[in-house]
C-alpha cells in the first residue's frame, strides 16, 4: 500500500494555450507527499513530493493521509500508472 500525505488543500492552476483551437485552458495542480521505499525495501527517509492534476469539477483533497484506490492502478502501453485522483482517506488503526 502506498501512503499519500496532502499537507494543504491550496492548488496551482496553471494556464496554457490549447494546440489545438488557440484556446484559454488551465490545469489544477495539487501537491502531495509519498511515503515510499528503496531498492531493498527499506523505508524513505522523507517523503517524496509530488503533483498531481485535479479534475475539472474535482474538488481538492483535504490535509491527511490517504492510499489509492485499487482502481487507481492501470497499466497503459506496458507500464503501470495511477490514477492521482482516485486517493482515499486512510484508515487508522484503532487504539488497542
Amino acid at each position: 500500500m502506498i501512503k499519500v500525505t496532502i499537507a494543504s488543500p491550496s492548488v496551482n492552476v496553471i494556464p496554457y494555450t490549447s494546440k489545438k483551437d488557440g484556446s484559454s485552458q488551465s490545469l489544477r495542480v495539487q501537491v502531495a507527499y509519498a511515503h515510499v521505499v528503496d531498492a531493498d525495501g527499506h523505508p524513505g527517509l522523507y517523503p517524496e513530493k509530488f503533483e498531481f492534476i485535479l479534475g475539472r469539477d474535482q474538488v481538492p483533497f483535504q490535509p491527511g493521509d490517504y492510499t489509492y484506490h485499487p482502481s487507481a492502478c492501470y497499466v497503459r502501453n506496458g507500464r503501470i500508472q495511477f490514477s492521482d485522483s482516485r486517493l482515499v482517506p486512510a484508515r487508522v488503526k484503532a487504539a488497542a
